[in-house]
């Protein structure tokens, strides 16, 4: 008679995938045999326990989540370039964007930026405000995503309210300008 023993292991979501990301976990925890028990946590993190029989080796589960990151799927939709000039403020271009969207017939679902945006410090400097929220931008998510430049803004929209990234349609892009800071040091001699 075969001797089973339980195995737990855990896989952390990036949590630039969204739901979209825990979904895809699951079914692949899910297509594991003898499953039983699966735990999610508020952190990104999905723990789960199997049976496997003594003496067989459990290999990780190597879940791939590149077609549910914001830049695969940003890639896979139509894009356009949203194109403004200098003088106009981030919430304005963001407005635009947003109509942009609405043109087309589409429902705005999420923004996306680079890792290490820019976006912050243009919307202060052109709007004079500093926004708190880092989450949400326009009430929509705003994710992150290293494949995206720094400067890059973009809004990507679906086909209805209950849209999800993985179903964007339209990517609508804006390249925020670079900003030029003073340096406040300055050697005097």
């Amino acid at each position: 008679m075969p001797e089973y023993k339980e195995v737990q292991r855990s896989i952390t979501i990036p949590k630039n995938t969204g739901k979209e990301g825990f979904l895809h976990t699951i079914g692949e925890i899910l297509s594991l045999s003898f499953v039983q028990r699966v735990i999610i946590d508020l952190h990104g993190q999905i723990t789960y326990k199997r049976m496997v029989l003594n003496g067989e080796e459990e290999a990780n589960l190597n879940v791939d989540f590149d077609h549910v990151q914001p830049y695969h799927i940003i890639r896979n939709a139509k894009t356009r370039e949203y194109l403004f000039s200098a003088r106009q403020s981030a919430a304005t271009v963001m407005a635009g964007m947003l109509d942009q969207s609405s043109k087309e017939g589409l429902t705005p679902i999420a923004f996306v930026v680079g890792a290490q945006t820019t976006l912050w410090s243009w919307y202060f400097l052109s709007t004079g405000v500093e926004l708190e929220a880092r989450d949400r931008l326009c009430g929509y998510t705003l994710y992150e995503d290293r494949h995206i430049p720094d400067t890059a803004l973009v809004l990507c929209s679906g086909m209805g309210r209950t849209s999800s990234l993985v179903d964007t349609r339209l990517s609508v892009k804006a390249e925020m300008p670079r900003q030029r800071v003073l340096d406040s040091e300055v050697e005097i001699l």
